[in-house]
């Protein structure tokens, strides 16, 4: 008897970090006061593993930074689990702060959206 489950998923987003990511992205402008503000480089960090495996890096210390990636395509969680995987590696060390995921709807204003 040969008895077998199926497991099906659908990736919403897979974010590689590619050399065209901002494209994707949108740094919230009207969150805060550009002088607080900070930026994000694209780097593989300071002792990558693989040099070619990028990710986003803040560059200022002691600022707010944020941004927005839309799914490719939206999520209903009627009867459905959501898995969500990823990967942080701090190189600094912080005075306070994290990193944080917040999951939203679709009308949510980008440019204004922060984490207050």
């Amino acid at each position: 008897l040969d008895v077998g489950a199926t497991a099906t998923a659908t990736t919403f987003i897979d974010e590689k970090f590619d050399g065209d990511y901002t494209s994707r992205f949108t740094v919230p402008s009207k969150w805060k006061d550009a002088s607080e503000l900070g930026s994000f480089t694209h780097t593989a960090g300071k002792t990558p593993g693989n040099a070619d495996n990028k990710g986003i890096q803040t560059t200022t210390d002691a600022r707010f930074h944020g941004i927005i990636g839309k799914l490719d395509t939206p999520f209903v969680s009627t009867d459905k689990t959501l898995v969500l995987q990823y990967s942080v590696k701090n190189e600094q060390t912080l005075g306070c702060g994290g990193a944080y995921i917040k999951l939203l709807g679709g009308d949510v204003d980008v440019d204004s959206f922060g984490g207050d």
